[in-house]
């Protein structure tokens, strides 16, 4: 399957695949730090709380994407355009200064993540509700004319 303009595609994996490296994240920080019990509730209510506004987040932008490629509309796609800059934003920031290995790399993929539905949503933002194709292949095969037969 080639993902040429499939953003809802593209969203729905990123909206799994970061929703489970956040809570993957959110364990293993509550596991690492928990010293008394307290500290563990506080600690554990609000990477719950953290998972669900990224796990909303990710849906939002899964269904702008969805409905950028279902009715092609470059509305929809610059408003991707725009939610995923942010998300690719904020994944630079947290990039740059990582609290651990692991919120790093979780941030490296969220920014790849970003760009690759970046450049998905730019080619539906291009095309302006019309089809989207690679190259012009009136240039690649010679044309016979009707009247030639």
């Amino acid at each position: 399957m080639t993902l040429r303009y499939q953003t809802a595609t593209a969203t729905f994996i990123q909206l799994a695949v970061m929703t489970l490296l956040v809570i993957i994240g959110g364990i293993k920080d509550v596991a690492s730090h928990c010293e008394n019990s307290s500290e563990c509730v506080t600690n554990s209510f609000l990477w719950i709380i953290i998972a669900f506004m990224l796990a909303g987040w990710y849906a939002v932008l899964f269904g702008i994407g969805y409905y950028a490629q279902e009715k092609r509309n470059y509305k929809f796609a610059r408003l991707l355009i725009a939610g995923e800059l942010f998300t690719a934003f904020i994944a630079l920031m947290l990039f740059k200064n990582p609290s651990s290995f692991y919120s790093g790399m979780a941030a490296l993929v969220s920014l790849l993540f970003a760009v690759w539905i970046i450049i998905l949503a730019y080619r539906i933002y291009k095309a302006r509700g019309s089809r989207i194709t690679t190259a012009t292949k009136s240039s690649k095969r010679p044309r016979r004319r009707l009247s030639d037969r």
